[in-house]
């Protein structure tokens, strides 16, 4: 299904320009010779997630190699 496609792209492009770390939570991407880019420097939650937990591994891992923390996650549930 194209909707599919375009999530796991959207999931995954990062991995292109960056390192991954693969979390049970979702995944952490970076790249310390680019630090500004938000592409290159973000984590991914997948939908079924413990947010608090992963939250606050994210942001020890970010602050450890001196990055804001970016975080984003992605839902197929309608907004009501």
């Amino acid at each position: 299904m194209l909707i599919d496609k375009i999530i796991k792209f959207e999931n995954n492009f990062a991995e292109i320009q960056s390192k991954v770390i693969e979390k049970p939570y979702g995944k952490i991407f970076y790249d310390k010779n680019n630090p500004f880019s938000y592409d290159s420097n973000h984590a991914f939650l997948y939908e079924d997630s413990v947010y608090e937990f992963a939250i606050k591994d994210i942001v020890s891992f970010y602050q450890s190699i001196a990055f804001t923390p970016r975080v984003y996650t992605f839902t197929r549930n309608e907004v009501k």
